[in-house]
């Protein structure tokens, strides 16, 4: 008797594990330039805080890095990191503050100081895609040919959500940005 039952459940676990090695867990993969990298849920952060930061860093400088030959380009450059949202809140920035008007109307070129960004929050938002909210410490700059207007200090919020890589190339992307005076 004791055999029977032995040798049922030696049948039921070589079913089942023949059964695991016949259906393995799927995976799915997207390329990036040339490698193979998993596709992670957009509800799962699948980057750490430091690549949030760095992504965040390396946008603002683009952002905010205008000349008065190639503004327009380059202002409409930024549609691919940000969200529809996201661009809207960074192109409120510009007209708001007059910077966008000064580098055109007296042709001056922007610049722009980023410092190291900090995580001031993450996790998933109402839509259940996860974001991060940074913080980073701006200074823009006004240069023209003949003269420059004083340095702005701002402190920069962006709040970065994840996105299906097939559709942003970083897998990232800005859906606000506000900017803070800093006196």
């Amino acid at each position: 008797m004791w055999q029977s039952i032995v040798c049922v459940m030696c049948l039921v676990i070589v079913t089942l594990l023949a059964w695991a090695v016949m259906h393995p867990p799927v995976k799915y993969f997207a390329t990036q330039d040339g490698r193979v990298i998993p596709i992670v849920p957009t509800d799962e952060p699948a980057y750490s805080d430091a690549d949030v930061t760095d992504f965040g860093n390396r946008q603002l400088r683009r952002a905010f890095t205008l000349d008065f030959d190639h503004y327009n380009e380059q202002v409409n450059a930024m549609l691919g990191p940000f969200s529809d949202e996201g661009y809207r809140s960074y192109y409120a920035a510009l007209t708001q503050s007059n910077v966008l008007k000064t580098v055109k109307e007296k042709k001056m070129n922007l610049s722009v100081m980023t410092s190291a960004g900090v995580v001031a929050s993450k996790g998933q938002l109402e839509n259940g895609v996860f974001a991060w909210r940074t913080q980073y410490p701006v200074v823009l700059k006004l240069s023209g040919q003949t003269n420059s207007l004083p340095e702005q200090r701002f402190v920069v919020t962006l709040l970065i959500q994840r996105v299906d890589p097939r559709l942003k190339h970083d897998g990232l992307e800005i859906a606000q940005l506000i900017t803070t005076p800093v006196s």
